[in-house]
């Protein structure tokens, strides 16, 4: 009884392990998160009052153009965008490559929202960590 039992068993993670590799039909896409959509923030104020501090994840998501189910990670890496700022005499923020990234200082008074673009070299379909797409996100940060 033992024995086929075991037989069972070993036929059924065999049967299992069909087919658990990566769908072909499965092409990868990146998109971007951030941690903040829009804030207000007080330029006259001492720091941390007149800061805001973005971070932006990069994430991967599968998708099939013929309609089959693909898997979807979970996991996010922090990424570290170019900003572009149509305001920096009001609002100054760091494109450094490290943890500084995103830092946005209200240095005056905005006439209302000022829209932050952060751009990155999305992942996307490639060998590696080849990059193949930008992306873009954007915040709005208002300084009063």
């Amino acid at each position: 009884m033992k024995l086929s039992c075991l037989l069972v068993l070993a036929s059924l993670i065999g049967v299992a392990g069909c087919g658990v590799g990566p769908n072909p039909s499965c092409l990868p896409k990146s998109y971007l998160n951030i941690n903040v959509l829009a804030a207000t923030l007080d330029h006259a104020a001492a720091p941390p009052g007149n800061q805001e501090q973005l971070i932006v994840t990069e994430g991967e998501t599968f998708y099939s153009p013929n309609g089959m189910i693909c898997a979807t990670p979970t996991s996010l890496a922090i990424v570290y965008p170019i900003w572009t700022n149509p305001q920096p005499q009001e609002i100054s923020i760091s494109s450094a490559n490290n943890s500084t990234n995103g830092l946005a200082v209200c240095t005056a008074a905005t006439n209302g929202p000022v829209t932050l673009t952060g751009t990155v070299q999305g992942l996307g379909q490639g060998a590696g960590d080849i990059p193949v797409a930008t992306l873009t996100i954007t915040t709005q940060l208002t300084c009063k």
